[in-house]
């Protein structure tokens, strides 16, 4: 039977750190990342778990959709009772995890990279083994009431550019004041080596039925966030949201390259133009779903969405080309969202920090929850530190190892 993850013996919140901590602290030993490690998934504190954080990153994450220049009509209270208010929806399809690009480069998004980046290394969650650290762009859902994702059997998101000797996470951070479920099957990271196919389905029908044997539902509380290996087999269930869902998708890549997943150029070309990244399984965030487009019953629903939801200059006329509707004309946005830049609707530039958050980094200076405008360093242990460790663990007595080194 797995472990109650609730009987971990946290230690709270992180904290801010003012000055470089005692010898000791450097070698802190972490009962999270062990669990990560063995069953491929952890669930840990943040400072969100305090309910007055909490409501101020709800409202700041509000306040981004009503920001964000793709949109229009977006409430002024989306708990109010009247239509307009229930019935707005910033993407299409019951994942509602968003794809328009002011959702990754708003500097709400920028500032929670930097957050939970600090929220991650003060925890010492993960398993960094002299790596360097690089956090994956990655999503944001905002799932209205009732609405659910299609299921999606049995997968692992690999990261299909990552080389060897990655290891990369995703998770998220619950933002909703009840809590929020992961479904997976614990322990299956460690069973595809270092295979990294992107979104790659369990499709033996032998491994298919073991894995659904053994898919445990995991609890992610109030400000909570979840961090789990890529290569765990996970599911997404059909579950309707009983109220109005917020989260912020995470990845993180340990790794020995200095280039990110999908190269400098590349991630400095989306960074420059605020353009939609790609996340890291090598998928491609989309407004809405390309299921729509194969069904007419869709089309009268996917125009007056379009025309409600979207500003003018992201809409186009779609014009049937063949079948029974041939020549019929629909309004619809665009499925892949153009960047900031090319609508003259960029946030202000990231600065170097900001940038340096998603390039693989050994020392990197971070925004902290509710640490102002001031930013706190972090270095990472190096490989030395790594060799050193193990070293003396092989030549600790029995029952005795030296102590990992961990971000100071």
């Amino acid at each position: 039977m797995l472990p109650n993850l609730s009987n971990l013996n946290h230690t709270g919140a992180p904290t801010k750190r003012k000055g470089p901590p005692a010898a000791l602290d450097a070698f802190t030993e972490s009962r999270e990342q062990e669990f990560l490690v063995r069953f491929g998934y952890v669930v840990i504190p943040t400072p969100f778990s305090d309910p007055s954080t909490l409501a101020a990153a709800r409202a700041g994450f509000d306040q981004m959709l009503r920001d964000s220049p793709e949109f229009l009509n977006v409430p002024a209270d989306f708990d109010a009772v009247d239509d307009d208010s229930r019935t707005w929806f910033p993407v299409g399809g019951g994942f509602s995890a968003l794809g328009n690009a002011s959702s990754f480069h708003h500097p709400y998004v920028r500032r929670k990279r930097e957050e939970l980046m600090a929220v991650v290394l003060e925890a010492d969650v993960l398993p960094l083994n002299g790596r360097k650290l690089e956090q994956a762009f990655d999503r944001v859902l905002f799932r209205r009431t009732g609405e659910k994702p299609t299921a999606e059997s049995v997968h692992r998101d690999e990261a299909k550019t990552a080389v060897e000797g990655d290891d990369v996470f995703g998770g998220w951070l619950n933002l909703d004041h009840t809590p929020q479920f992961f479904h997976c099957c614990p322990s299956t990271h460690t069973e595809v080596g270092g295979q990294n196919k992107g979104f790659a389905r369990i499709t033996d029908p032998t491994e298919k039925a073991r894995c659904q044997d053994n898919m445990r539902k995991i609890k992610i509380p109030s400000g909570h966030l979840l961090v789990f290996y890529e290569r765990l087999v996970h599911e997404v269930a059909p579950s309707p949201a009983p109220a109005d869902a917020r989260r912020i998708f995470y990845g993180w890549r340990l790794t020995h390259a200095d280039e990110p997943l999908f190269g400098a150029a590349q991630t400095n070309r989306w960074i420059d133009e605020q353009a939609v990244p790609k996340i890291k399984s090598d998928q491609e965030p989309l407004i809405w779903p390309k299921a729509w487009y194969n069904f007419s019953q869709n089309w009268p629903k996917l125009q007056t969405w379009s025309q409600r939801t979207f500003v003018p200059s992201l809409l186009y006329v779609h014009t049937v080309r063949q079948g029974q509707f041939a020549g019929q004309q629909w309004i619809r946005v665009q499925m892949k969202c153009p960047s900031l830049a090319s609508m003259g609707a960029k946030f202000r530039e990231y600065d170097r920090h900001e940038r340096d958050v998603v390039f693989p980094r050994r020392m990197m200076n971070l925004l902290t929850v509710g640490g102002g405008d001031e930013r706190t360093a972090y270095v990472l242990p190096s490989m030395d530190d790594q060799k050193v460790y193990e070293l003396s663990s092989l030549s600790a007595p029995p029952g005795g190892e030296g102590r990992r080194p961990r971000p100071y």
